[in-house]
């Protein structure tokens, strides 16, 4: 995990997705998640073996190849089950963790992991959002490449939120007492890049 930038001049601000500050989705990604892809890993080879030792010599010759055949591809299940856990931590934790956008008046810069991609302002050709329930994204579409982020992204120098299930949807809510609803059309981040780009085209 890469340290969160800080701002460098007086016009930049750093935006980090605001899950991170969430203790629930932060135990599941760095806790639950990766233990569940231990259990196949551990468990289901265990179990093959265990259980071929109690078949072993009890079974036909043909049978025991059959029963060969049947734990190997278990254990490849296992295996797959397990890279699928581990992934799925491995995505999360990036994109929660190590995923930073950093605003200044002269460009944007969208750091994911080690990947960094930084464009200029005045190659900003269009803005897209898209609005689809859980995806909440916004795309800033650019002479050569694009930057997408989505609605969790918080100011990283404001206050730090929690996050509350609501029968709307997902919330932010700050110890200011402040609520903001996890929708594109209400993140900050967009809200900025919106003024931006309206600017930009007049």
């Amino acid at each position: 995990m890469n340290p969160t930038p800080k701002p460098r001049t007086d016009d930049e601000r750093v935006f980090v997705s605001g899950y991170r500050y969430d203790s629930i989705r932060s135990f599941l990604v760095r806790v639950v998640i990766p233990t569940l892809g231990f259990v196949p890993l551990i468990g289901i080879p265990l179990f093959s073996w265990r259980f071929y030792q109690s078949m072993e010599g009890q079974v036909s010759d043909d049978a025991h190849r059959q029963l060969v055949m049947f734990l190997l591809t278990l254990n490849l299940v296992g295996l797959f089950m397990a890279f699928s856990f581990f992934f799925l931590a491995a995505y999360l934790r990036r994109k929660i963790f190590d995923t930073y956008v950093i605003y200044n008046n002269q460009e944007i810069i969208l750091k994911t992991g080690p990947k960094e991609v930084k464009k200029l302002w005045a190659d900003l050709k269009d803005l897209k959002i898209r609005d689809m329930g859980r995806v909440q994204t916004a795309t800033l579409v650019f002479d050569k490449g694009k930057i997408t982020f989505d609605a969790s992204m918080i100011d990283n120098a404001g206050p730090k939120p929690v996050v509350r299930m609501t029968m709307k949807g997902e919330q932010f809510r700050f110890p200011n007492l402040n609520v903001q609803d996890i929708k594109i059309l209400e993140n900050d981040l967009y809200g900025v890049v919106k003024r931006r780009f309206d600017k930009m085209k007049k």
